[in-house]
Parts: structure tokens; sequence; C-alpha cells
């Protein structure tokens, strides 16, 4: 399908990682930090992100979507059957996920790609809002 491609390792490794320290702050999340507990507007197709999220800004988000950047270049480079696509972070940089982690990452078709973007968009703007 469109978003086979999960680094060598991905398929065996969605989920599992972290989520024992995910699950005991569910009640009392730190901070700026926040769950997504409806996720019916999460296009199918690539797994849904556990959480903790925070929304990154400025020289932090900066510095870590150049991370992401350089990182999916060098994917691209390596990786030549990915022409055309897109590298999406499963858990997004801009909500604290990992620019770096290849198991973060999926490659997608430019259309495919542009769904997730609307969605996590929607969290950014009604997050700001205040929801």
């Amino acid at each position: 399908g469109e978003c086979d491609w999960a680094g060598e390792s991905g398929e065996r490794g969605w989920g599992e990682e972290g989520e024992g320290k995910n699950k005991k702050r569910r009640n009392g999340e730190k901070g700026d930090e926040f769950f997504i507990d409806d996720w019916s507007d999460y296009p199918e197709g690539v797994p849904k992100p556990k959480g903790p999220f925070r929304i990154l800004e400025g020289e932090e988000y900066n510095n870590a979507r150049n991370l992401a950047n350089k990182t999916n270049a060098n994917i691209h480079k390596n990786h030549p059957e990915l022409k055309g696509k897109q590298l999406h972070e499963i858990h997004p940089v801009k909500f604290a996920g990992s620019p770096i982690d290849i198991k973060n990452k999926v490659a997608l078709s430019p259309k495919e790609h542009a769904k997730y973007t609307t969605y996590w968009n929607k969290i950014l703007r009604s997050k700001k809002k205040g929801d």
C-alpha cells in the first residue's frame, strides 16, 4: 500500500516502544502536554501516535524541524526507491515527535501526506484556540 515503508524494522516496532511511560501520566499530563482521545478524523493507513503531545514553538521547533529535514534528505539519498514520496513523521515534530527516529517515519505519496498534514493542522488550530 501507500505506506509500507517504515524503515527496515518499522513493522515490528509500531506502538510498543515507550508505551508504558506514556500511560502512567494519562490522568495528569505535565504542563503543556496533551493526549488525543477522539481519532475519528484521523486518516486510515498510518498508525496513530501514542502521545503525549506538546506543541513546539520558535527555536525549539525550528531546530527539531531542521534535524528532521536533514534526516529525511539522508533517507531519500540512501533509498532511491522512495523517489516521489514524502517522509511523514507519524508523531509529528511540531507535536514533539522524534525528528530522527526511523520508526517515527513513513513514506507517503504527496496526496496521502496532505491528508495527515490537514489532520494535524486542525489539531494545532484547536489547541491554539484553547480547546
